[in-house]
């Protein structure tokens, strides 16, 4: 009977450990099991043959971009990074949206910075075809919440006020399952003023200037631009431990769309580490038909 309980004590505490962030995790020696810091602990440190994917904006093919229905959907799909844009309504609080406007994704009009949470909430969010739905536009809190364990969160930012974004992940319980893309380095740099062991990740102009960014700034990933991506420049990044970022975004996906996976092919040639597309179930089918995926776990918490 002792046996018995010891074993079921074991049982619960590599659970709850692998519901913590990683770092908390290694201390005592537990093994992380949450998907969420699988995939962190796979852009830091394990870049040996698998591509991660990231849903652009989540997967909004049957729901809303940056909504809670398209994180979930991301989720049950198996993709492990959600990228999210985030903005601050007029009371300072972290939302999701892309756009300067409501004009296109919601109900409402007007600029995202001039309305209250309260007056947001009141908002409904459209399909990309504009079709109206019940979805409401989530707080980043609530976005990481749903996350929280599940799937990895690239927080897009497109405000600069770092200090409210920086709370609310402090806060939520997920930060070792968040990283931080801006194109400019001074932004970023703030977020490790807040979130010191946050990944962050800026864009690289050309390849000379990718490996200029990754080896001035200590950084752990790079987004690269699909013009000068190559085989070479992966095994550049690969050699100094960094993982390289890239877009399937626009022409890639849309021959994607129409059933043509020449250009999607050509950039998994190149070797990144992670590429990001608006086609997440197609991308990851051609992935697994090319031994490219990882195993990792599906959820945690």
């Amino acid at each position: 009977m002792l046996i018995q309980s010891r074993w079921i004590a074991a049982a619960l505490l590599v659970t709850v450990a692998g519901c913590m962030g990683s770092k908390e995790a290694s201390k005592i020696g537990w093994n992380t099991v949450c998907r969420s810091d699988a995939v962190i602990n796979s852009i830091r440190d394990d870049r040996n043959g698998r591509i991660l994917v990231t849903a652009h904006r989540a997967a909004h093919d049957n729901a809303p971009e940056n909504s809670i229905a398209s994180i979930n959907r991301a989720i049950e799909l198996g993709v492990d990074i959600v990228e999210l844009d985030v903005r601050l309504s007029k009371d300072g609080v972290p939302v999701l949206m892309h756009d300067v406007t409501f004009d296109r994704t919601t109900s409402g009009t007007g600029i995202v910075t001039d309305k209250t949470l309260s007056e947001i909430k009141t908002l409904r969010l459209r399909m990309a075809d504009g079709v109206l739905t019940d979805e409401k536009i989530p707080t980043l809190a609530e976005a990481l919440s749903a996350a929280r364990g599940k799937i990895a969160v690239n927080v897009d930012l497109k405000s600069i006020d770092i200090a409210p974004i920086a709370k609310v992940i402090q806060e939520s319980g997920a930060a070792s399952g968040v990283f931080f893309y801006n194109s400019k380095m001074s932004v970023l740099n703030e977020v490790r003023a807040y979130l010191p062991e946050a990944i962050v990740q800026p864009i690289g102009s050309t390849a000379e200037e990718a490996l200029m960014l990754a080896k001035q700034n200590q950084l752990e990933l790079i987004h690269l631009r699909e013009n000068y991506a190559s085989q070479e420049l992966s095994d550049a990044l690969d050699e100094i431990g960094v993982s390289g970022y890239i877009n399937a975004l626009g022409l890639a996906d849309q021959m994607l769309r129409w059933g043509d996976d020449r250009l999607v092919r050509a950039l998994i040639e190149t070797h990144p580490d992670v590429i990001q597309t608006d086609e997440p179930e197609a991308l990851i089918a051609i992935l697994e038909e090319l031994n490219l995926r990882k195993s990792l776990p599906r959820a945690c918490g």
